[in-house]
């Protein structure tokens, strides 16, 4: 791509995504459907051993606050038996989840309706390929971050900041990649160095738009869940009130593709 890349307007991503999400809702309820049950399931399925893992987590880090901590005691002993393996397979269950809904919706706005038919079932190639190469990223960038935590944490509240600023490096170096990811997902695969050279200039908007096409989802799952706690339904029925926080992830997904589908057809194009 010759020239400077167009700069991507960020309010126009995140208007034109959600007016088509809401022009196209009955198209976000057929290929959000299987997603929003496997995300369900994974929730159930890992969540008490989330919490399990989140608790000791807590009380290390509680003991090594007030210089109290052990370095004898293990702190993966203080988890019950098999809660990593049920965190391992929740984590797998939702990132299925997320690559099924994000690549059908990804190849409905970008392809047309044909490209993702039914409820989303025909699972091939740009699904695989998409869930791997993401995986990948971000293996890679939570390595980075691993390496720079170790002398980071030799520097006190300064080490802090160098992480803070670190995971804002790895954030913005992975958006510079999100047009390869876009690429994979419609069949029409591009290099690494394309989609570097193509999003420069860009990562800034991509984050951002990304960000507030996220926010309400989660703002609006804290509020809803917050109303149940208030009113005891979350506690008379917290496996529906799981289903209803699967509903809001998944639907936040699927405005995140929307913000990749459209800063993609601005800054690449398409070939159908």
């Amino acid at each position: 791509m010759n020239g400077r890349p167009q700069a991507l307007p960020v309010f126009l991503l995140v208007r034109t995504t959600f007016q088509l999400l809401w022009q196209q809702k009955d198209d976000v309820l057929r290929l959000g459907l299987i997603p929003v049950l496997l995300c369900f399931a994974g929730y159930l399925y890992g969540q008490d051993d989330l919490v399990a893992l989140i608790e000791a987590m807590n009380t290390i880090a509680a003991s090594a606050s007030t210089a109290t901590a052990d370095p004898s005691v293990d702190p993966y002993a203080m988890l019950p038996a098999g809660a990593l393996s049920g965190i391992l397979v929740m984590s797998v269950v939702l990132l299925a989840a997320y690559s099924m809904v994000t690549v059908n919706w990804l190849r409905f706005v970008l392809l047309g309706p044909m490209a993702a038919v039914g409820l989303g079932l025909n699972i091939g190639g740009p699904h695989w390929r998409y869930l791997i190469s993401f995986v990948g990223l971000v293996l890679l960038g939570s390595l980075v971050m691993a390496v720079a935590s170790m002398p980071a944490s030799l520097l006190g509240i300064g080490g802090q900041v160098v992480m803070i600023a670190v995971f804002i490096v790895v954030l913005l170096v992975g958006a510079r990649l999100i047009p390869y990811l876009v690429s994979i997902a419609v069949g029409q695969p591009m290099r690494l160095q394309e989609s570097w050279a193509i999003a420069r200039g860009n990562a800034v908007s991509l984050v951002v738009a990304l960000v507030m096409a996220w926010v309400p989802f989660m703002v609006g799952v804290f509020v809803v869940n917050g109303i149940l706690e208030i009113v005891g339904f979350a506690a008379a029925a917290p496996v529906a009130t799981q289903f209803i926080t699967s509903l809001f992830q998944v639907t936040g997904w699927v405005g995140q593709a929307g913000v990749l589908a459209t800063a993609y057809r601005h800054i690449v194009g398409i070939k159908v």
